[in-house]
This record gives structure tokens, C-alpha cells and sequence, in this order.
């Protein structure tokens, strides 16, 4: 598992040929947005599950668009992550997932 302080610091890091299994990623952010960042992932071919977190609801259709697995809305977040994490591509992807 991995944090990233900037978003271009993580685009860096997939160049590079990091990979990972499930990418959690907000909408408002610095320099740019997070369904930007996700455009420019998805042109490198990334399989990651995309879980968008966000206050934005009115960004919900452009990230379904690029083939997020979910949207979470920050004021919703608890339902909404026992969800998205009961999931059975999200279990899978969990369980590579080293322990």
C-alpha cells in the first residue's frame, strides 16, 4: 500500500511500470483533477480497479464513463465503502493483497 502526495508523483510511478491492484483517488486535487489523472492511467492500459472518493456527485457519470469501479461520495462514505469493499472484484483483488 502506498500514499502519494501529488498525483504526478503517482503517474510517475505507473510509467515506471508500478502497478496496483485497486487505486483509490479523489476529484479535487492540485494541479489536476482526479478524473484527469484517471484518463491518463487508463492510456497506459491499467487493469487497477478505480475507486473514486469525492464530495463532487455531479462528476459521478464522467467517472462511470472511464470505467470506475465505484464512486463513494464523502458524506456517504461509511455505506458506501462496506459496499464497494463486499464486492466480489474487489475481494479478489484484495486477496492478492500480500499479508
Amino acid at each position: 500500500m502506498e500514499a502519494y502526495q501529488s498525483q504526478m508523483q503517482l503517474l510517475t510511478e505507473l510509467e515506471s511500470g508500478r502497478y496496483y491492484d485497486i487505486i483509490f483517488m479523489d476529484i479535487k486535487m492540485p494541479v489536476m483533477n482526479g478524473l484527469e489523472v484517471l484518463k491518463r492511467i487508463r492510456e497506459m492500459n491499467s487493469d487497477s480497479l478505480f475507486i473514486i472518493i469525492s464530495s463532487y456527485h455531479q462528476y459521478a457519470v464522467v467517472g462511470y464513463e472511464l470505467d470506475v469501479f465505484r464512486y463513494l461520495v464523502k458524506g456517504d462514505l461509511e455505506a458506501g465503502f462496506d459496499h464497494c469493499m463486499d464486492a466480489p472484484q474487489m475481494v479478489q483483488a484484495l486477496q492478492s493483497f500480500p499479508v
